[in-house]
Parts: C-alpha cells; structure tokens; sequence
C-alpha cells in the first residue's frame, strides 16, 4: 500500500518489537533486512504566508458570521500559536488572571506549564471575559452538554475554515494546527 513514510517506520519498529517479544529469531532477522525510504512527509506542511495571516486576521476581526467566542478562539491561535485544545481548555480564572498580570498562564498539552504575554491577544481574552456563565472556553464555543470540548473542537475547526474560504485559501488547506505553524 501507498502508506506514508513516517506510517511505514512506525509499523517496522512494532513488528520489530513484537519479533523480539516473542523471540522469533527467524521474524526478526527478516525484519532487519527491510530497508524504508527517509521519513520525509509526502506532502510538506506549509505555514501561512504573511498577507494570508495578515488577511486571516483581518477577516477574523470582522468576521459577522462567526460567534464572538469563535472570533476570540481563532484570534487567540492566530496571534499566539496556541493549539487549539489549550485555547478551549482555558479557564475563566486563568483568563481573568492573565488580564489583571498581564501575562497568561496556562497548563498546555503534556501538562507543561507555559506563560505568554497578553499584548497580542487581550482584546481576544476581553471578548471572552465579557461573556457570563461559563467555567472553561469550550463551554462557550459550544452548546453540547456532553463531549463539549471535542464539539468545540470541530466547531473551531468548522469556522477556520469558512475564514480561510473567504480569504482565498482551499478549505482542505485551512486548519487550526496551520496557525501555530504560522506563528511559529
């Protein structure tokens, strides 16, 4: 099968893991004579260029069609480099906090604690204080009671790409992770 390089070393190594658990000696001198082409991805993740995250942006900001805790949660990736689960996973304290220091602090993926300036994003973190009734960020985004954070999750994704359609950018090629890229 036409599978990915990187997909292809992941499958070698679990074989080869398994060969030596079950101390197959024949399985694993076998699986030592396979050769893999370089882990390079198949097609390379590209960041946005600088007028189309300027344009991002500009469309975020004035975007009608989008909630204003849509707006907030696509402004806080666009101009930090936030991934999108440490945005929805925001607390009102933290957020609050982060205004009233200057500096948000925030547990993000891996349980590492990371602080960031709020100077970009404090009028996206004033659009979300705003807002009443609500303990962390995807309860804002979305009205599902249960898997709210992973129907957030899709919402943001969902309105990225609607942004990303009216700048010009193919829907396929808009997706949260690419703003972290960018800011990166």
């Amino acid at each position: 099968r036409k599978l990915a390089p990187k997909t292809l070393r992941r499958t070698l190594a679990s074989l080869r893991a398994w060969a030596k658990y079950s101390s197959n000696e024949d399985l694993t001198r076998q699986l030592s004579d396979i050769r893999l082409p370089p882990p390079n991805r198949k097609v390379a993740k590209l960041p946005l260029t600088k007028q189309e995250w300027a344009d991002m942006i500009v469309e975020i900001d004035r975007a009608e069609y989008l909630s204003p805790a849509e707006r907030a949660v696509l402004g806080i990736m666009a101009c930090s480099g936030m991934r999108i689960g440490d945005v929805l996973r925001l607390t009102r304290d933290e957020v609050s906090r982060g205004l009233a220091v200057g500096a948000l602090v925030y547990v993000a993926k891996g349980r590492k604690n990371i602080e960031i300036g709020i100077k970009p994003i404090k009028q996206y973190l004033n659009m979300l204080i705003l807002r009443e009734n609500w303990e962390r960020v995807h309860d804002l985004v979305s009205t599902r009671a249960k898997q709210r954070q992973s129907s957030a999750s899709q919402q943001i994704s969902r309105a990225i790409k609607e942004v990303g359609v009216k700048i010009g950018i193919p829907a396929n090629e808009c997706y949260p992770h690419r703003l972290r890229r960018t800011f990166a």
